[in-house]
């Protein structure tokens, strides 16, 4: 089982986004764009605020980031694991009951001490017929799907007659069970093979007689019509039942323990990241929640077995452990009065639970686990009960808090930017003979935005640089309080000169070369929390000197 789940790139990489991209459209409403045919042009290009909840709006795709009640940015993620059917694990076996004999005698019987000639001969039996299962269930009653009864009957007697079978434990609809075999032939040789179709018969087993067993009673009639023969030594009426292809509508009753492994060594894909990234960031807070739905009325163990983080960066695999008393997880069922109802149980894997904090960082690219499940994990209960459609349905979810630790997390890009079609030509009416560029910023996130911007031409040589790695710390990250939590802007100024010999350098420029980065408070290594109100304002500024030349206008 795949998915990903690309997790921080519709958080941060915003941030890198805007400030190395033109001013988007819905900020130039702010544009002052008079101008003064002057020697000098002197003022502000554009100016705004821009909150997290803003860029979340803009840059988010994925739909997955949303917030708390007090505004903490969290992404979650769901997605299903599974459903498992009743039908599919939980099965009644064949029965095969002892055989049952009548007249079977280590001597002969002469034809007189039989009667006369003609008579009936009458023989009853009851027998208890234990109805045998695998995991220790002791069933109160059963409906069957679908069945079939076989009954053989071999008679080497010399004499004709009639064997009843009935049960008040078997009903075939509003009816107990009854069969009746004719016994045809004098001969002795008898054989007759029959079969009852079980389909929508309820069974109902005794399992108070024995605690440790539940039966199944039956009751034979042989009527026997006196032939004027013997019963010699050896001969005997011979019956052999066996319940074979049974599938369940519904079973009452105490079910057993089954110990099954419902899900064998799957992997679960939730790489936080796609493609060659740099830097790190460590979450503080993940949880990894499991949503079951169960319709078996029976509780289970639920049991996640050999859990471990896999990372192909670092080529690390890293045990999941859980605290004593919590690793199998019970889940709630149905009760008797809530039949085809299913009950939910949340399973939330935290770091209060287990060691998942430690490997919820850039690293981690997937899960590999299996899920070992254990049916009345807490012993015998006498009010299990499954239906045929009963289920367990698993869904899991990545909840991911921004409260978290990043260090020099980094994004590369290369955008066309021609600047030709900006500056005017040398040999223009119009120039720009100096430029300066002023922006002011108060950075309410708890990031560092580091910027360096290289412009080259056509051929990708390098022209010009925007920021250095004295001046490429754009936005200081805001102040913190000791939980993590802004509790005031960080101020900051940058100027970008652009002389005429800088301007007429960068004039060729096609390209631009980003390289952006992003580290929390105190060089990451402190943990800060993102919420849907932070803001960055911003005031972008130019001024330039210019020329018009009128030569040889008229």
């Amino acid at each position: 089982m795949l998915k990903k789940i690309y997790f921080l790139l519709s958080m941060f990489f915003p941030f890198l986004l805007f400030i190395s991209s033109c001013i988007p459209d819905e900020f130039t409403k702010d544009i002052n764009t008079d101008i003064l045919w002057t020697s000098t042009v002197n003022g502000p290009v554009a100016f705004g605020s821009l909150s997290l909840e803003d860029l979340l709006l803009e840059f988010d795709t994925t739909g997955f980031v949303d917030s708390d009640s007090t505004g903490l940015l969290y992404y979650a993620y769901r997605d299903s694991l599974g459903s498992f059917r009743a039908d599919e694990w939980i099965g009644i076996p064949d029965a095969d009951f002892p055989e049952v004999y009548f007249y079977r005698s280590p001597v002969d019987i002469p034809a007189a001490l039989l009667g006369n000639a003609g008579d009936t001969l009458d023989n009853y039996k009851t027998e208890n017929f234990d109805f045998v299962f695998t995991h220790s269930e002791r069933i109160d009653s059963f409906k069957l799907k679908t069945g079939i009864l076989h009954i053989d009957v071999i008679s080497t007697i010399k004499h004709m007659g009639k064997l009843y079978i009935t049960s008040d434990q078997i009903k075939m609809g509003h009816q107990n069970y009854s069969d009746t075999i004719i016994i045809s032939d004098l001969s002795g040789s008898f054989e007759e093979h029959t079969t009852q179709i079980l389909d929508g018969t309820t069974l109902w087993l005794d399992n108070q007689s024995d605690p440790d067993t539940a039966f199944l009673e039956l009751k034979f009639h042989l009527e026997l019509i006196h032939s004027g023969n013997d019963i010699l030594s050896g001969e005997q009426v011979k019956v052999d039942m066996n319940f074979t292809d049974l599938e369940y509508q519904y079973i009452f009753g105490y079910l057993g323990d089954y110990d099954t492994l419902l899900i064998d060594h799957d992997t679960l894909d939730i790489s936080l990241f796609e493609g060659e990234i740099e830097g790190y960031i460590d979450l503080a807070n993940p949880e990894f929640n499991l949503y079951i739905d169960n319709s078996f009325g029976l509780p289970f163990g639920f049991e996640l077995v050999g859990l471990k983080s896999y990372s192909n960066r670092s080529d690390i695999t890293t045990d999941i452990t859980f605290s004593p008393g919590y690793n199998p997880f019970i889940l709630q069922a149905p009760d008797l009065d809530q039949v085809g109802v299913s009950i939910p149980t949340i399973i939330s894997i935290n770091k209060d639970i287990s060691n998942i904090d430690e490997v919820a960082n850039t690293d981690l690219s997937y899960f590999v686990y299996s899920v070992m499940v254990i049916t009345n994990p807490e012993g015998e209960v006498s009010s299990n009960f499954i239906l045929d459609s009963s289920r367990i349905s698993v869904e899991y979810e990545m909840v991911l808090p921004m409260n978290l630790r990043a260090e020099n997390f980094g994004l590369k890009d290369t955008v066309d930017f021609d600047l030709e079609e900006i500056i005017p030509e040398e040999d223009s009416d119009f120039e720009i003979e100096s430029l300066q560029i002023r922006l002011e910023t108060d950075n309410g996130m708890p990031v560092d935005i580091n910027l360096l911007v290289t412009l080259t031409d056509s051929a990708y040589n390098v022209l010009d640089s925007l920021f250095t790695e004295e001046n490429k710390n754009i936005l200081p990250s805001g102040i913190l309080d000791a939980n993590g939590v802004v509790i005031a802007p960080t101020h900051n100024e940058i100027i970008l000169d652009f002389p005429s010999d800088r301007i007429d350098l960068i004039r060729k420029t096609k390209y631009v070369n980003v390289n952006g980065s992003f580290e929390t408070t105190n060089e990451g290594q402190t943990y800060v929390k993102f919420y849907s109100y932070y803001n960055v304002d911003f005031k972008l500024g130019a001024k330039a000197d210019i020329s018009l030349s009128t030569t040889g206008n008229k």
